[in-house]
């Protein structure tokens, strides 16, 4: 069995990885094997249960009841393998990026929009996203446009009442 343990190195130039790679925190890593062994020992055996119970039954021509019972055992498995290899595969990184006047990975940046209210997010990589936590992806339309941008750059996006320009005033 391949070893989970995390070696933190310091922030890899994102040109040296292939579009495909993901980038973690330790923080994150933690979160996504919780989420895993959660996974394979208690959902995984509730869902494997529940379809040899549904096997045992006799089936009813037009009953939907094996096939969906089958198909959520499925899911289940599926997210298992997903997130093994997610966590086999990603790159763990310190959350402190390598230099603090350039946005880049785990920095958190304060804007301001046009009518001067300030909103700060941080840029991480795709498997430590929450968007309602304010913690986007370098992989997002925004993350994409901060990546790289210093304090009073203007980061300009599309919204449905036309375009916007954010200006960045913190980066941490």
């Amino acid at each position: 069995m391949k070893s989970t343990a995390t070696r933190v190195k310091p922030l890899p130039a994102l040109a040296a990885y292939a579009p495909s790679v993901d980038f973690i925190s330790a923080e994150g890593r933690a979160g996504l094997e919780l989420q895993l062994k959660r996974l394979r020992e208690e959902q995984l055996p509730a869902a494997l249960m529940a379809a040899e119970q549904v096997r045992e039954q006799t089936i009813i021509p037009g009953d939907t009841e094996l096939y969906e019972t089958l198909d959520a055992l499925s899911q289940v498995e599926e997210r298992i393998r997903n997130m093994t290899f997610a966590l086999e595969h990603a790159v763990a990184v310190a959350e402190r990026p390598s230099d603090p006047t350039t946005v880049g990975l785990y920095s958190r940046v304060t804007l301001k929009d046009p009518q001067g209210i300030h909103d700060t997010v941080q840029i991480v990589g795709d498997l430590d996203k929450d968007v309602a936590a304010g913690r986007l992806s370098h992989r997002s339309v925004l993350g994409t446009k901060l990546m790289g941008g210093r304090v009073g750059d203007l980061v300009v996006l599309g919204t449905p009442n036309g375009q916007t320009a954010y200006t960045i005033t913190s980066i941490d």
